[in-house]
């Protein structure tokens, strides 16, 4: 990926109300759409969570652990990025560890259906691998097909001329021909 052509980070953009809005990353389709990813999920009840040793201690920071995530699910989901980029109506909320994303979503079973009506994608690592493989995938079969058109077009270019060159040769051999016979 060439920062630029295939994704901007920290592209600024004004909303309808006049407001900045920096994503993180907007990710460049071939076909033009962009897809939207933010990276700045809260981590830091999480943090907390991991360094607590008595259990009332644990239970109270995973309930802040939730709570947070929902809050910036629902801010992120406010933004509507899509409305600024050409982007389909999601936002990817990436969650930068595949036990953040694990517990996010075995400690709160109701957060993918929520993400999903607020227009976020909840993403581990290896899901936001897996989309920019895909999207990686999309930039490649566009180059194969612009080479194949480039190719196309060259042998087209080519047949051309040789027929040029064809009917040409036939003309010499045709005046040789003569020459023989008028010889």
């Amino acid at each position: 990926f060439k920062e630029g052509i295939h994704y901007h980070s920290q592209k600024s953009v004004r909303n309808t109300e006049g407001e900045q809005l920096k994503p993180d990353f907007v990710i460049s389709m071939p076909n033009g759409v962009q897809i939207v990813i933010d990276v700045k999920t809260p981590l830091d009840p999480y943090w907390q969570m991991l360094d607590q040793t008595d259990a009332q201690s644990d239970e109270e920071s995973l309930v802040h652990f939730k709570q947070k995530i929902r809050g910036h699910l629902k801010a992120l989901s406010n933004k509507t990025y899509w409305q600024q980029f050409n982007s389909p109506e999601f936002v990817v909320m990436f969650l930068p560890s595949e036990g953040l994303y694990s517990l996010a979503i075995s400690q709160d079973q109701s957060l993918l259906e929520e993400a999903a009506r607020a227009n976020i994608i909840l993403a581990s690592p290896s899901t936001v691998m897996g989309l920019l493989r895909v999207v990686m995938y999309g930039w490649q079969q566009q180059r194969i097909a612009e080479e194949a058109k480039s190719i196309a077009t060259l042998a087209s270019d080519l047949y051309r001329r040789i027929s040029i060159f064809g009917d040409h040769m036939g003309k010499v051999g045709r005046s040789l021909g003569a020459a023989v016979e008028g010889y």
